[in-house]
């Protein structure tokens, strides 16, 4: 680098007293002439600098080659650093930052060196200076070390942006990342709202009300995060299911049954086929394709059992159920929550798993509430109203009438419970 070698010749050639009389001598004495003359002088040197830099570059190949090539990993990182990519985008640009930062830091300090120079030597009238001289020289090879690091960052951006290693790096963030997975669960989202919409939020719900259970359980982050993603989109593969089977507004027949039953495996091969799932959630498709499964082995459409079946599956078990029976269908009003409550616990051990069951039983009211009173409007008003109830004993309640013994449930709260959930019948 040309900043390395700044110390001036001048103080070690002149005497002691030279360079203090010179110092004592007024600026006023110079005339406007020689101040032109010296300003010239000094714009000549750095020129002279620039051009002795690129001189001395030539016959140094080497360090051409290093700082266009330091230069242009910087700007390939920035470039990479760009466009969607999660955590993984803002530590790298911060990383490059950094690395820009340090050098425009270092590079600062030395035009520092070389200002200082410049300026010191600006009060001396002298008229012919070697400081000055090796001050402007320093500053015109700053200027062509910027021009080559500027250059080397700008193609660096230009290559990385238009090359495949940049798209792959990419592909390869958001998939670690999952970004594309949610993007492509977003676009399958959007061909089920435009097809059969109450599909569509039946699977939002299902999302939602998995992912509460799963935190109830205190499954590890990843486990929640797949019961979420898997909830969301269980019941994709009814795209393949006609709509007039979908909507059919009476029992179906052994054919028609025979169709819809088979969404679960549509499920499955949809996902795998749509979707890219990074490591985590290698084995979504099959955890949201198994939501029919039974812990008896009595379900579809691999008739698993019990530890065959992955316990985000168990929870979209529990929470598909609850929200196909809390809800209206085109062949049905909302269940009962008497027959509700049987269906759960007489499946209990066979069709639901029982931690599960009791995780989502033990949930506030005011988190399930707003999930299955959906479709009777906007209930935030008084959700809180039932912050401190457990939805299962809410649901007791409801069932037999009166606050079941122990709870904190009111026969008010039964009673507002009733007129909501009546409304959506």
């Amino acid at each position: 680098m040309p900043f390395g070698d700044t110390t001036s010749a001048v103080g070690h050639s002149e005497s002691a007293a030279e360079h203090s009389a010179s110092s004592d001598k007024s600026d006023s004495g110079v005339s406007s002439a020689q101040r032109l003359s010296r300003e010239a002088n000094l714009l000549v040197e750095v020129g002279r600098g620039v051009v002795n830099r690129v001189d001395e570059l030539t016959d140094h190949p080497g360090q051409v080659a290093a700082e266009l090539g330091g230069s242009m990993l910087i700007g390939a990182g920035l470039a990479l650093a760009q466009g969607k990519a999660g955590v993984a985008r803002e530590v790298a640009q911060i990383v490059g930052a950094s690395m820009t930062a340090s050098f425009a830091l270092t590079s600062a300090r030395q035009l520092e060196v070389a200002k200082n120079s410049i300026e010191n030597t600006w009060k001396n009238p002298t008229g012919e200076n070697r400081e000055a001289k090796n001050a402007a020289n320093t500053f015109g090879a700053f200027i062509a070390d910027t021009a080559i690091f500027s250059a080397g960052g700008i193609v660096g951006v230009k290559v990385a942006r238009n090359s495949s290693v940049y798209m792959g790096v990419h592909h390869s963030i958001d998939k670690a990342l999952g970004i594309r997975t949610q993007e492509q669960h977003a676009q399958l989202r959007q061909q089920m709202l435009g097809y059969h919409p109450l599909t569509a939020h039946h699977q939002d719900r299902v999302g939602d009300m998995s992912r509460i259970i799963a935190e109830g359980m205190r499954l590890p982050p990843a486990s929640v995060e797949k019961a979420f993603l898997a909830g969301k989109m269980h019941d994709i593969g009814k795209l393949k299911t006609p709509t007039e089977i979908l909507n059919s507004p009476g029992k179906l027949d052994g054919h028609e049954r025979a169709v819809i039953n088979h969404h679960a495996t549509d499920t499955g091969v949809i996902l795998k086929e749509k979707v890219d799932y990074p490591k985590r959630l290698a084995d979504l498709p099959t955890v949201a394709q198994n939501h029919h499964e039974r812990l008896d082995g009595r379900g579809s459409p691999n008739q698993l059992s019990a530890e065959q079946i992955a316990v985000e599956t168990r929870v979209n078990t529990v929470a598909d159920v609850f929200d196909v029976l809390s809800h209206s269908r085109s062949y049905k009003a909302p269940t009962p929550v008497a027959k509700l409550i049987d269906v759960f616990e007489g499946g209990r051990g066979t069709q639901f798993d029982g931690k599960v069951l009791d995780a989502f039983l033990h949930q506030p009211a005011s988190k399930v509430l707003p999930l299955m009173l959906s479709e009777g409007g906007n209930i935030s008003r008084v959700a809180p109203t039932f912050k401190k109830v457990e939805i299962g004993d809410l649901l007791r309640s409801v069932k037999d009438h009166k606050p079941v013994p122990g709870s904190s449930v009111t026969t008010d709260q039964i009673n507002l419970f009733n007129t909501l959930y009546l409304g959506t019948q």
